[in-house]
């Protein structure tokens, strides 16, 4: 789970600065989300197992 967490915040850090139309193509993922948000993506992993259940 970290690794995903670090994929996440790695892409929010490169789309620093990015066009709008990119950043929002991007935040189409939940998890990716989460990271330019500013929340824990490791709470939106829990969250998004928990609504499947």
């Amino acid at each position: 789970m970290k690794y995903v967490e670090m994929l996440c915040t790695m892409i929010a850090q490169l789309l620093n600065g990015a066009p709008v139309d990119q950043v929002d193509e991007a935040a189409k993922d939940p998890l990716v989300a989460s990271v330019l948000g500013g929340m824990n993506p490791q709470h939106a992993i829990v969250s998004v197992k928990c609504y499947i259940s």
